[in-house]
């Protein structure tokens, strides 16, 4: 099945989530940043369900901490191709 490939401007929000006696214990403060990219859809459900994308994002904050990440839209979405080829 092809998909579609497309070029935008991701805006997403990030923290850290802290380890305390085995227990997840995430920041209070969101971090907002963007990333230039490709991407194989236009939805924002979409990506956040993406566990490849969004890991790709976590893995972009140095940190050696766990990452929790959620997408909050998407600028200027430009077609560039179909392509099988597509993970």
């Amino acid at each position: 099945m092809r998909k579609e490939i497309y070029h935008a401007v991701v805006y997403y929000k990030w923290r850290i989530i802290n380890l305390v006696k085995g227990i997840e214990k995430p920041s209070k403060v969101w971090k907002d940043a963007k990333y230039e990219t490709c991407i194989k859809t236009t939805s924002v459900e979409e990506l956040n369900k993406d566990e490849n994308f969004i890991s790709k994002l976590s893995n972009i904050n140095k940190s050696s901490k766990l990452v929790e990440v959620k997408i909050t839209g998407i600028v200027d979405p430009k077609f560039l191709c179909m392509s099988h080829d597509v993970y």
